[in-house]
């Protein structure tokens, strides 16, 4: 069941800043699991910890290679020329 909101946090607290501030703290909240930039205020202004993620690019650009190749190779084994061997030894790539 959905908590319906603000019912264990009935005060508002509100902060003034510039928009470059704003825009800072929001590429912030991005790079974290927090859903809301109210779960983030929380966190950071009662020092708990918040979750940080992080992307490997390297990483990122194998895997898509890795997918590149998988999708050719599907498509190879839709290929009318190949033997029943040939298609068998393309789907344990797969």
């Amino acid at each position: 069941m959905k908590r319906a909101p603000n019912d264990d946090r009935p005060v508002i607290m509100s902060i003034h800043c510039s928009k470059v501030e704003y825009d800072k703290i929001s590429e912030l909240i991005k790079g974290t699991t927090c859903r809301s930039l109210s779960e983030y205020a929380r966190k950071t202004m009662l020092h708990q910890p918040v979750a940080v993620t992080f992307r490997n690019a390297s990483l990122d650009a194998m895997i898509d290679m890795i997918n590149g190749v998988r999708n050719q190779l599907e498509r190879l084994m839709e290929h009318r020329g190949l033997s029943g061997t040939d298609k068998g030894q393309l789907k344990n790539l797969l």
